[in-house]
């Protein structure tokens, strides 16, 4: 293997592959009773909470205790019940982190916002755009203290696992997210591609609504086995890579190896991938590693040989949505591959 860590390094950089810190968490946080402003959270990229304290620089002093005796003063709720207030205000303050995800349903659980929090600070503001938030504000208090949000991916719920899903019956407002089988779904649902704990994680969503051709998933998977076996040998990667399917149709095919297996199987299914015979020579990566050139070269080779496996047609069949990166190097590839074959003027 030539490839060396720094080398990776820009790879992984050049292709966009997210890095995700093992530390993030992860918070189920509603937009009001009933998801009453979930519009106006996503709209203005913000996610908030009411409750009655608006003083910012006691909200980022105070203890859960000062908190507790500050919402006695002005709420004639239950001691339990201002116990919890407190926590969540306190929560959302301090432990919530920037670069933590934050999951926010709309009424009914019927479309699912996954967004990340872009800064350290809490603000104040009551502003509201959206006329169905106004209206809502009648008869609930207006979520005044905020945090900025990427909302990086909004899905219908038919699109959630079933097990995030039931996760987000949980009644209160802001919940932290401990499962660690959540956390890796949610993982698998907002990025397709993606490196953690020096593991890599990619993504095939499979969105035929139909049912599944066993011929052609079988076949699917024998090239994806191929592919990460040829990757994982190359590089000598002791990493066994394992597979999690979901059976339903639409669903994902989620693939888990060493770095190195991965990288390898991207540029193996770009490969594979395009529609035309290819030259070693056409493929030009910035990436300048001989270690890399080899690999190429062998995975044309190889492919070659394999080519009755209509890899192509397995996709279309199985309605299989590729990581973006794949397609970018496939991309790149065939555009390198058209300009080396344009006439020369004269």
């Amino acid at each position: 293997m030539e490839l060396n860590e720094e080398q990776l390094a820009e790879f992984v950089q050049e292709l966009g592959i997210e890095i995700i810190n093992p530390d993030r968490r992860y918070w189920l946080i509603r937009a009001g009773k009933e998801g009453a402003f979930f519009n106006e959270f996503l709209r203005l990229g913000f996610t908030g909470i009411g409750y009655a304290i608006n003083d910012l620089e006691f909200l980022k002093t105070a203890t859960k205790e000062q908190l507790k005796d500050k919402i006695a003063t002005i709420l004639t709720d239950s001691e339990n019940q201002i116990g919890q207030i407190a926590s969540k205000i306190y929560n959302f303050v301090h432990e919530v982190k920037k670069d933590d995800v934050i999951i926010m349903p709309s009424a009914g659980r019927e479309i699912i916002s996954f967004g990340i929090i872009e800064d350290s600070d809490i603000y104040i503001s009551d502003q509201l755009l959206l006329e169905e938030s106004i209206i809502a504000a009648n008869s609930q208090i207006i979520p005044d203290k905020r945090r900025k949000v990427k909302w990086i991916k909004t899905t219908k719920s038919e699109n959630v696992p079933a097990k995030v899903l039931l996760h987000l019956f949980s009644p209160h407002g802001i919940s932290l997210i401990a499962d660690k089988e959540i956390i890796e779904l949610v993982d698998n649902l907002i990025s397709d591609l993606f490196l953690k704990n020096s593991e890599a994680h990619m993504t095939f969503n499979v969105k035929t609504e139909e049912n599944i051709d066993f011929d052609s998933l079988t076949d699917y998977l024998s090239i994806l086995n191929n592919a990460t076996r040829f990757s994982a040998n190359y590089f000598k990667e002791k990493t066994k890579p394992t597979v999690k399917l979901n059976l339903n149709s639409p669903g994902p095919i989620s693939l888990e190896a060493g770095i190195y297996t991965v990288i390898g199987t991207v540029i193996f299914l770009a490969l594979l991938g395009c529609d035309f015979e290819i030259s070693a020579l056409g493929c030009k990566f910035k990436v300048k590693s001989e270690g890399l050139y080899k690999y190429i070269k062998l995975c044309l080779e190889y492919i070659k040989e394999k080519e009755e496996r209509e890899y192509n047609r397995n996709l279309s069949k199985l309605q299989i949505k590729e990581p973006e990166v794949i397609k970018k190097i496939r991309e790149d590839i065939e555009k390198e591959e058209e300009s080396s074959d344009a006439p020369i003027d004269s």
